[in-house]
């Protein structure tokens, strides 16, 4: 798929499914891929809804910034050094 194929598909999908999301293509593991982008976990439902996971021959997912969950400080464990005799 050349360029213009990929900006028409594009453009079609923020005509359809509305500018206020962050759209992208990219070749994933189900090959060309658009990823559609909310700012919410509630936008994201919404969008879901209205997108088809078949868009213009193009495989689609949604996604959407989660909170971040403070993680806990990496454990570590040196390893111990061997004494020799």
């Amino acid at each position: 798929m050349d360029e213009l194929e990929r900006k028409k598909i594009l453009l079609k999908a923020k005509i359809e499914f509305g500018p206020r999301y962050e759209y992208k293509l990219y070749g994933g593991g189900m090959g060309l891929t658009l990823k559609v982008h909310a700012l919410s976990k509630e936008e994201a439902s919404k969008v879901r809804k209205m997108v088809p996971i078949d868009f213009e021959g193009v495989y689609t997912i949604v996604t959407y910034e989660g909170e971040r969950i403070e993680e806990d400080e990496a454990l570590y464990l040196p390893a111990e050094e061997e004494e020799y005799l």
